[in-house]
């Protein structure tokens, strides 16, 4: 069994401090989200309220699609905290030298405790008054320990999230030393790249299956669709400084081969001869090989494939749940 640590999320110390197996005790946290259906409908029925299968079968449907969000969740936080570590070494290369922030690593607060709690409680609190107006307020507050339990994943990976993108804005904020790396075309955020796809497609993994038990409430579609794009924006907000410091140094690369190529050139047009290019091609080849290599060198942490995989992402959940909303208006 892994021992927890401190900068691990609190649910992964939860589980890490139980004994046996950790999937066995994730897979039974997850199967709780199947039991508030079941235990709301029991409750209804006890205070004189009808609630038949139908009832239940509705809170099934969404239920499913939670419990399959708290797997997501209770592995997520852990594989967040594990990307960032691998990062760490890419991190320390690219601020070596920075007198003020090689103590201060920039992604930091991924195993808060306080952050996790207040948003649980504060997700709870909704819930309960959600349901005291459906249900009354005995069956709310009988529900209380359960949604607590539930939440608590959701929110930790939620506060982790939180915290990955600020630690990205505060890697942008420092001076990167990107010319290290004349070599890659990710001028050595490659690692910084996978860790933030890595969240974005968690990120989507969580929320897309909400939008899918939800297409037949246009409500639910739109404040869907709403938390969708609001956390890809975050996302590249995240990364616009890093963005534009890599884009500042492509430049700079161009700038420089361009200035070699044009040195170069510069003897030919006082001749314009075969045998004065002859004797400047070696030259001009090498200064054009330069410039090819800096017009490839990456303006974002992240290639094209994967800008191309965001951007399909993006569209087709976007059309889909405009579109379901258009002919939910229609009434088809």
């Amino acid at each position: 069994m892994t021992t927890p640590g401190r900068n691990l999320p609190l649910t992964t110390r939860i589980l890490a401090s139980l004994p046996g197996p950790r999937t066995l005790w994730a897979g039974l946290w997850a199967l709780l989200a199947v039991m508030p259906p079941v235990m709301l409908t029991y409750v209804v029925r006890l205070s004189g309220h009808p609630a038949g299968l139908e009832f239940m079968l509705t809170g099934l449907r969404q239920a499913f699609v939670l419990a399959y969000m708290l797997v997501l969740a209770l592995w997520a936080g852990e594989k967040v905290q594990h990307d960032v570590e691998a990062a760490t070494p890419a991190i320390a290369q690219l601020t070596a030298g920075n007198a003020r922030d090689e103590d201060v690593p920039p992604i930091q607060g991924l195993g808060g405790v306080t952050g996790p709690l207040v948003l649980t409680a504060i997700t709870t609190a909704v819930v309960t008054v959600g349901l005291s107006d459906l249900h009354g307020w005995t069956v709310a507050l009988i529900m209380i320990p359960l949604e607590v339990v539930i939440n608590l994943p959701l929110m930790t990976l939620f506060w982790s999230g939180l915290a990955l993108l600020a630690g990205l804005d505060r890697l942008g904020r420092r001076p990167l030393h990107l010319d290290r790396f004349p070599d890659d075309p990710s001028l050595g955020t490659r690692p910084i790249g996978g860790l933030a796809a890595t969240a974005l497609w968690i990120f989507a993994a969580m929320t897309v299956p909400f939008l899918l038990v939800s297409i037949d409430n246009r409500v639910s579609v739109v404040i869907g669709l709403v938390i969708f794009l609001v956390g890809i924006g975050l996302f590249f907000l995240s990364m616009a400084r890093l963005h534009r410091q890599m884009t500042a140094a492509k430049h700079r690369y161009l700038a420089s081969a361009r200035a070699l190529y044009a040195e170069a050139f510069e003897p030919i047009k006082s001749s314009w001869t075969l045998t004065a290019l002859a004797e400047r091609a070696p030259l001009l080849g090498a200064a054009k090989a330069l410039e090819d290599r800096a017009l490839g060198i990456q303006e974002w942490p992240f290639d094209e494939r994967t800008n191309a995989r965001i951007v399909i992402l993006i569209s087709s959940v976007s059309l889909a749940a405009i579109s379901r909303f258009v002919l939910g208006s229609l009434g088809l």
